[in-house]
Parts: C-alpha cells; structure tokens; sequence
C-alpha cells in the first residue's frame, strides 16, 4: 500500500469543509436573487420568494456549522493540532452560531408577520447584513485553513492540490484551462518547491500582455 502524501488528509478534509461552504454560497445567491426581485404590487410572492430562500440558507448554514463543530472535522484538527490557531478556530464557531441566530430570528419575525405590511427596504438591508457576515465568516475560515496547513506542511494547499490560485478558468471555448501539466509549464519555478512561490507568481504567467 503506498504511503500517503503528507498534507493528503489535510486537504480531503479541506476539500469537504469547501463543499459545505459552496451549498451555503449558493443558498445565499439565491437569497440575494429573491431579494433583488420586485416587491411593490406582489407583495405576498416577494415575501414567498424571501422566506423559502431564507429557509433553505437557514438549513445550508446549520449544516455547514454542525459539520465544523464536529469532533473529526477539520476546524476541530486545527484546533487539536495546531493550538496557537485555537482561539481562532473558537472565534469563527462563535460566529457561526451568532449569523444562526440573527437568521432564526428572521425567520420567526417573517412567521409572526403574517399579512402584515412589509418594510421592503428594511428586510432588504438587515437580510444583505446577515450575507455580508457569511462571507466575511468563510474568507476568515479560508484565511485560517490556508495558515494552518503552511504552517503544517511549508507549503500552499492550493498549489499542492493542482489547483494554483490566480489563474483563470477555462471560457466557453476552453481557453486559459488551467492543468497540472500547462501551470508547471508556465511557471516551473513555482512548482520546483512544490508549492513555494516565485517572486513572479502563477497568476502573472501565461497571460495576455504579461512579460
């Protein structure tokens, strides 16, 4: 049986948490989606639009947040492992149930509402806050993954993973696809420390106009 990569697990784990927080970001598109549609003179579809998206965001962040305060996710290894990263790892779950809570309240204050007049602009507002602080809440657990496995491993989870940050995906026509194969080619310096980066970094090679 060949031995495993070190970093491999580390970044399994990594590549799950990514999926959690990928169902979470599109709920929250469609949250925003339903929010930006009209609201005067169909009030009672608005509101319905609203509340299923807030439904459906509601169960996605809670999954998310369950899966992180698991005893074998990758938060949790974090905070075992690497305890200088603890009282981060605390933080991000301290804010994960404070976004549940402004969300549940939401969704009661939509219940208790009824067929009563709605402030759109107000709901509006208070409902991009909460999607503000969800991003916000998963570029902070991005930065502390991308941290905790340099520090762990002296290298980046991106570049070890085949995928190098900066480049652009392919287009309709396939162009700019990014392979392992075409990244060592354009910029083999970057990979000769398998994952240090040059002064000249991935994102600037192999583009139009660059030099």
């Amino acid at each position: 049986m060949p031995a495993e990569e070190p970093g491999q697990e580390f970044r399994a784990r990594a590549q799950q948490r990514r999926s959690d927080q990928d169902r979470t970001l599109l709920a929250m598109r469609q949250l925003e989606t339903a929010l930006a549609s009209a609201a005067p003179r169909r009030e009672q579809a608005w509101r319905a639009d609203v509340r299923a998206a807030l439904d459906v965001l509601a169960e996605t962040a809670a999954s998310e947040a369950r899966n992180a305060e698991l005893p074998d996710s990758l938060l949790s290894d974090i905070a075992r492992s690497q305890p200088w990263l603890r009282n981060r790892t605390r933080g991000l779950r301290l804010h994960y149930r404070q976004l549940q809570d402004t969300i549940a309240s939401l969704r009661d204050e939509f219940s208790e509402s009824g067929d009563a007049q709605v402030d759109f602009a107000d709901l509006r507002q208070r409902l991009s806050s909460v999607l503000s602080g969800l991003r916000h809440q998963q570029a902070r657990e991005s930065d502390l993954i991308y941290e905790a496995y340099y520090d762990a491993f002296g290298s980046d989870i991106a570049l070890d993973a085949g995928n190098p940050p900066g480049w652009p995906e392919a287009d309709a026509d396939g162009r700019w696809k990014t392979t392992l194969a075409s990244v060592q080619a354009r910029c083999p310096g970057c990979w000769a420390g398998r994952g240090r980066r040059c002064r000249t970094g991935p994102a600037r090679r192999g583009r139009p106009g660059s030099r």
